[in-house]
């Protein structure tokens, strides 16, 4: 959340009706999982920092809003399976 992680939710996402503040964490926790997975393997493979993301599918952006606190250089598409 440091990093600027856009703290918006979908009202229509179903994954993001929270029961109480811990389960609220954990969602955002997912996407910072992500980064870490990710970021690891762009430094197991001595690879540069992207300067193109694709999420897809993204849903209502859970680890998208990861993505672009992470990598605010690169340019983030962002793809969902459903309107």
């Amino acid at each position: 959340m440091a990093r600027g992680i856009n703290p918006t939710l979908d009202p229509n996402d179903f994954q993001n009706r929270f029961a109480d503040e811990s389960e609220k964490a954990h969602y955002f926790e997912i996407g910072a999982d992500a980064i870490r997975l990710i970021v690891s393997e762009l430094l197991r493979g001595v690879r540069n920092v992207p300067r193109t993301i694709l999420d897809f599918p993204c849903g209502a952006g859970r680890v998208t809003r990861h993505l672009r606190a992470f990598f605010p250089d690169s340019r983030v598409f962002a793809c969902a399976l459903y309107d």
